[in-house]
């Protein structure tokens, strides 16, 4: 799955200001995909909704299994998104 192309479908989403996809280790599955999204600040991350949103716009398989709301996500000194969690 490339993560910037599930990213892109994340930033449209409203009150979703930042994100960071990648794959977390899975004893089943090998890996599975993960989403970090940083949220306008007083909103609530709402994950069913979010899913569905993520459903209409993607591939089954690239939709993230698992969200987590963050304050904030970390870049590297050159401004990108640090992969590693």
């Amino acid at each position: 799955v490339n993560p910037n192309e599930v990213e892109s479908v994340l930033r449209q989403y409203d009150s979703v200001i930042n994100c960071r996809v990648y794959g977390k280790p899975n004893s089943v599955l090998g890996h599975i995909v993960f989403a970090e999204v940083q949220l306008e600040k007083g909103k609530e991350l709402d994950k069913r909704s979010l899913q569905l949103y993520l459903a209409s716009h993607l591939q089954e398989y690239k939709v993230p299994r698992m969200l987590k709301a963050v304050d904030a996500i970390d870049v590297t000194r050159t401004g990108k998104i640090t992969r590693k969690p």
